[in-house]
């Protein structure tokens, strides 16, 4: 196995894993997710939550996409 091959597995297992990546992603999008109601409460033309959440989705689909690819 080439040293970038083991490089991009120890990446893919650690920093880049699927729990480490969501728990960050959970994380900021909790912060953001109050930002985001306040906003469209306070503006209205702020996306809406499931806007928001379907985003989020598909970046985590992305994400694994990637991971496995």
């Amino acid at each position: 196995m080439s040293e970038y091959n083991i490089k991009k597995d120890q990446f893919k297992s650690g920093p880049f894993s699927e729990s480490q990546v969501n728990q960050l992603l959970d994380t900021w999008s909790d912060q953001i997710r109050d930002a985001l109601i306040e906003a469209r409460n306070m503006y209205g033309d702020a996306i809406s939550i499931n806007e928001w959440e379907y985003g989020l989705y598909k970046l985590k689909n992305q994400l694994d996409f990637a991971r496995n690819n």
